[in-house]
């Protein structure tokens, strides 16, 4: 509606409608950005959409997750309400962010410290786990525990899958979206989220309903009731397609919120769909290692992305060979399209696309 009264406006300010127009969002506008796609095909000639919230619904399934799990591995305050920034230490995330360094750092082709690579990190947390009392060399049996369950994502009793796993990531913001920092009740991070976000979804909502008491068997279907009009999740953007728009879809593997791995698993239903050819003529996919969410973290995050969009819809220039930099340490790296991903070419020693 927005779109259609801007237009509107346009015309009537200039006499004339805009030639082209773009829908730039991230997060919550990621998600609408795939919805115009999906929805409103020909209402934008190019979308860029950021981090995109594809399934708000079961997005705050895995919030109840991270509630649920991290209130059994944090201290308790005189009320026994878990306090989660005190779950984990700050030697305790170092101590695991080295360690996914060192065991994925090697994936990109070039063993320096930094994992460049989008490619999946099969992260085996075992070497840190305390053989004896706690220490701040090691972690608990518990924290190890907690730490791959949030990762694995929710499920329900049965151990079927209710969201998707989240990639294990050295960049990952970690603090917060599960910890948050306040040292007393409530949480100020992603657990002040309370019954009246999760009753935006509900159906029918419920007053009393208590997000800590979340029944994983229970109480993810009447969350379902609103994916029907909120879930960005359709492969089908004909009209996108057949009308000439551009999609550049971009998500930092490194977000703890919104993971990345359903941004992908929703990128192959298109492939699928289209054909691996036919879909790179109009549709691209950036998955950035050590980006969080909204192109922050220590990856590389900076990039002309509406530029290049621009040049891709009015110049017809696809956006190949990229260039992504920034992070910490800062460098630059090529932007690969999935399914590549960024790798050391080691007889060039240059980096590429693989």
């Amino acid at each position: 509606l927005v779109a259609l009264v801007s237009k509107a406006l346009i015309r009537e300010a200039y006499g004339v409608y805009p030639k082209y127009s773009y829908l730039v969002g991230n997060s919550n506008g990621g998600r609408q950005g795939l919805m115009a796609a999906i929805r409103f095909g020909n209402q934008f000639d190019g979308i860029l959409a950021g981090s995109p919230i594809l399934r708000q619904t079961r997005g705050h399934v895995a919030t109840a997750w991270s509630l649920a799990v991290l209130s059994k591995v944090s201290p308790k305050d005189e009320q026994g309400r878990p306090i989660f920034a005190k779950a984990y230490s700050k030697s305790d995330l170092a101590l695991i962010n080295a360690e996914i360094t060192r065991q994925c750092d090697p994936l990109d082709g070039l063993k320096d410290g930094i994992v460049d690579s989008a490619k999946s990190c099969d992260f085996k947390i075992a070497a840190l786990v305390c053989e004896g009392a706690k220490t701040d060399a090691c972690i608990s049996r518990e924290q190890a525990d907690a730490f791959v369950a949030l990762h694995k994502g929710p499920v329900n009793s049965k151990g079927e899958e209710l969201y998707v796993p989240f990639n294990f990531d050295a960049g990952s913001d970690f603090v917060g979206w599960h910890l948050g920092s306040s040292m007393t009740w409530p949480n100020r991070g992603r657990k002040a989220i309370n019954t009246s976000i999760f009753n935006v979804f509900r159906q029918p909502p419920d007053p009393k309903f208590d997000v800590y008491k979340f029944d994983f068997d229970k109480d993810v279907a009447p969350m379902d009731a609103a994916a029907q009009f909120t879930d960005a999740t359709s492969p089908n953007i004909d009209v996108f397609k057949l009308a000439g728009g551009k999609l550049m879809v971009y998500h930092g593997t490194g977000d703890s919120g919104i993971s990345a791995v359903d941004t992908a698993r929703w990128f192959e239903s298109v492939r699928k769909r289209y054909g691996e050819k036919e879909t790179g003529d109009f549709a691209r996919l950036y998955l950035l290692t050590g980006v969080q969410h909204g192109r922050t973290g220590p990856g590389p995050h900076v990039f002309p992305g509406l530029d290049a969009l621009v040049a891709w819809v009015e110049e017809g220039k696809a956006p190949d060979g990229l260039k992504i930099r920034g992070g910490n340490p800062s460098r630059e790296r090529p932007m690969c399209a999935y399914p590549g991903y960024v790798a050391w070419d080691k007889a060039a020693e240059q980096w590429t696309c693989e």
